[in-house]
């Protein structure tokens, strides 16, 4: 039996995050939303994520320095910057500290699922590195 693959969405789009919870859960992910970073810390502090997606524009947060001190806390999850447009520089920027993807905010199922898995595997294959290097 696999465990279930838990998610957090950062975002206070609403629209969003409820099609992103709708889509991840009928994917088989455990999905958690918050709409604001105080919220998105919260959380950190108090559960493990597989996979976080956060919106590039957070209301009390810098989205680099906010995506920054998201990584720091959540060291072991796959992080991506996910933005409505595509910014080039804030890609690179994202990239730059550590991102693990730059997410369209498409309202595309697929694309959605086809990221967080892209996320997960990305993640599970650092892991298992890490432990062959260890053993």
């Amino acid at each position: 039996m696999s465990l279930r693959r838990s998610v957090l969405v950062v975002d206070r789009d609403l629209s969003w995050t409820g099609f992103c919870r709708q889509t991840l859960q009928d994917n088989g992910y455990d999905v958690h939303v918050a709409p604001r970073p105080d919220a998105c810390m919260n959380s950190l502090q108090h559960d493990a994520y597989d996979a976080i997606l956060v919106a590039t524009h957070l209301d009390g947060l810098c989205p680099l320095a906010g995506f920054a001190q998201i990584r720091q806390v959540a060291s072991e999850a796959a992080v991506a910057a996910m933005a409505s447009s595509y910014d080039p520089e804030y890609a690179r920027q994202a990239y730059r500290l550590g991102a693990a993807d730059y997410v369209m905010k498409t309202y595309q199922r697929n694309d959605i699922t086809k990221a967080v898995e892209a996320m997960c595997v990305g993640r599970r294959s650092d892991s298992e590195s890490a432990g062959d290097a260890v053993g």
